[in-house]
């Protein structure tokens, strides 16, 4: 009798563990989707923004010659740095008008140290060209950052062959490179050739002593320009301007590219001879493969880690091109 009273107990005990255990089930099941929802409910339509900087390079140069440091490590080592253009859609950043501004400042600082012995008005030409280049070793290295560039060309509206010709960095806007061609060239030869007229007639110099200083003075302001130093020693005198002279035991130059001049200038009449510059100067190099004339300030500068860049001002008066800047801009192989 007393066992028929416990078992309805017991059969009572054993669902209400089993209900406990199926809702313990249950909620096990359905409670990532209820929490999922009320998540979903609090969010939803409400977006949350992290600002996060998303670079390819991790590494800023610090300065202009930290990446003449990395170009010259490359260049020392024989190593090709290959040229890539890049989409116009990633170069949106600087206005036609605002990318005219920074290169007339940095033509106007060149100038203003005496680089330039003519002011070079970029208002006189139209851009006819425009492209942000960027560089990297061919050999599959990675530069410590990226170097990018604007590859400019400027030309007159009366004579497309008439132009200035820049490449500028895009971070510190420093040339890179700086061609003049045709009357712009022509004009810039002329002023040279002023220049030394007037050095010759008022100061009563030499053009051996006109080459060392104007060389000195390059280089002197190129360092300053690019925030580096003039490489010790490096300072110029009229003697090591002054090659030879025929007819003294005069020797052709050790790269046997051309011959010493010693002709008496005639400072009345210097348009006698098209070619009366070498009555100016001892460098003149003659090559004699084209029988070109030109006239080469071998100017340089120290950019630190022993590293000491030719930095070469170039007057080709005869094809009209004066040139300065640093000579790998001129040779960047196009990247396929």
């Amino acid at each position: 009798m007393r066992e028929r009273k416990e078992r309805p107990g017991r059969m009572a005990a054993t669902g209400s563990m089993l209900l406990c255990l199926a809702l313990l089930v249950l909620g096990v099941m359905r409670l990532p989707q209820i929490y999922g929802r009320y998540s979903d409910e609090r969010t939803l339509n409400r977006p949350e923004y992290a600002e996060n900087e998303v670079s390819v390079y991790s590494y800023n140069y610090a300065s202009m010659t930290e990446k003449m440091q990395d170009i010259f490590y490359y260049e020392a080592r024989g190593i090709e740095l290959a040229s890539m253009a890049l989409p116009s859609v990633g170069d949106a950043e600087v206005s036609d008008g605002e990318l005219e501004a920074i290169l007339q400042e940095e033509l106007d600082q060149l100038y203003g140290a005496g680089v330039l012995l003519m002011r070079v008005d970029l208002a006189e030409y139209v851009c006819a060209h425009r492209q942000l280049r960027s560089i990297y070793p061919a050999n599959g290295d990675r530069l410590r950052g990226r170097i990018s560039y604007w590859e400019t060309v400027f030309e007159s509206r009366d004579d497309m062959d008439d132009r200035v010709t820049l490449l500028a960095d895009t971070q510190y806007h420093k040339l890179y490179s700086l061609t003049l061609s045709g009357a712009a060239g022509d004009r810039m030869c002329f002023a040279l050739q002023n220049f030394l007229l007037e050095g010759i007639r008022g100061g009563g110099k030499s053009g051996a002593q006109l080459a060392a200083e104007l060389l000195n003075s390059l280089s002197e302001q190129l360092a300053d320009y690019y925030g580096s130093t003039v490489p010790e020693g490096s300072e110029k005198t009229a003697e090591d301007v002054y090659m030879a002279i025929p007819g003294d035991g005069g020797l052709v130059p050790e790269n046997g590219a051309g011959y010493a001049r010693s002709e008496v200038f005639d400072a009345e009449n210097p348009y006698e001879d098209i070619y009366y510059l070498e009555n100016l100067f001892y460098n003149i190099i003659e090559d004699k493969e084209t029988g070109m004339w030109y006239l080469i300030f071998p100017a340089s500068i120290d950019i630190g880690n022993g590293s000491v860049r030719d930095m070469p001002v170039i007057y080709d008066y005869q094809s009209d091109i004066f040139s300065v800047g640093i000579p790998f801009s001129q040779s960047y192989p196009e990247a396929g």
